[in-house]
């Protein structure tokens, strides 16, 4: 399930937000928070402070270059090559060599 939250750190949506994320850790449900790439390190920070010490088991905070990145290495493991619809194969940026 992907819920969106819209506001900055001192509205509702951020309270919205910490108990959205508390339920679903407590409840064992994998759970990311997407962040702009340059706020990574310090929502990092501030949720290390407010959620539980188990909270890095189930839930990460992850930016846009993080998440493609982890899902270019999930599909990398199951990938094979294959062929385009063009008469000229493209290499697959996807495996390495």
């Amino acid at each position: 399930m992907l819920r969106l939250f819209e506001g900055g750190f001192s509205s509702n949506a951020h309270d919205e937000l910490i108990r959205a994320i508390g339920s679903a850790i407590s409840s064992g449900r994998r759970t990311y928070l997407i962040v702009p790439g340059q706020q990574t390190v310090a929502v990092e920070c501030e949720m290390s402070k407010i959620l539980p010490a188990s909270a890095p088991l189930t839930f990460e905070v992850t930016n846009f270059t993080r998440l493609c990145d982890t899902i270019f290495r999930l599909f990398q493991r199951s990938s094979t090559r294959v062929p385009f619809r063009h008469s000229q194969q493209r290499p697959n940026l996807c495996q390495d060599g």
